[in-house]
């Protein structure tokens, strides 16, 4: 086997650099992110203190025409710590942005449409959800028995407790005369 001089495999690695950075440059394009956050004050602006969201959140794109290109979730997304879902490497064009979050107090999806230029700077529109807290469970409610229907239940239920009583009762007078009744001590009689 023949040694590789150092410069062929500098320039190698070079030359190889430089066609993936030709191929990303002719595949390169736009870029359009949703940035997800807690709008706790509903005012649907990402202000001090409001969290950035890192799960729970869907986004979808769609081209001028409506046709779906992408979906992401942000629980999936490489870009979730900073509360991000972005598409990338698209075409010059007019783009729309449907988000919704499964906590969210929107009624439906939010809509963004922009234009988003390739080569240019990331289009970055946010979206705030503002969590509802979960419904409580009612318990269920049974609808009033009149007294007609109570009252067999009642006296079947007396007619039982007094039954097992009786049993008790004479379970406990059984006991008592078979193990716990003790003679009565014999008196002897002194003359």
């Amino acid at each position: 086997m023949r040694a590789v001089p150092l410069r062929s495999l500098a320039a190698l690695t070079a030359g190889l650099l430089l066609a993936a950075v030709a191929v990303t440059g002719a595949q390169g394009g736009g870029q359009f992110c949703l940035r997800s956050f807690e709008d706790r004050n509903g005012n649907g602006a990402l202000d001090p203190g409001e969290p950035l969201l890192t799960a729970g959140v869907s986004a979808e794109l769609r081209d001028a025409e409506g046709l779906v290109l992408a979906s992401g979730r942000l629980d999936e997304s490489p870009t979730a710590a900073q509360g991000m879902i972005c598409f990338q490497f698209l075409p010059s064009g007019e783009y729309t942005l449907l988000a919704s979050g499964a906590m969210s107090s929107s009624a439906g999806p939010v809509r963004f449409t922009q234009r988003v230029e390739a080569g240019g700077a990331p289009v970055l529109v946010d979206f705030g959800a503002r969590f509802m807290p979960a419904p409580t469970a009612a318990a269920p409610s049974r609808p009033a028995k009149d007294l007609t229907q109570l009252l067999p239940r009642l006296a079947v239920s007396l007619l039982g407790g007094l039954l097992v009583a009786g049993v008790m009762l004479v379970l406990g007078i059984l006991i008592w005369f078979l193990a716990l009744r003790r003679p009565a001590p014999e008196n002897p009689r002194r003359p």
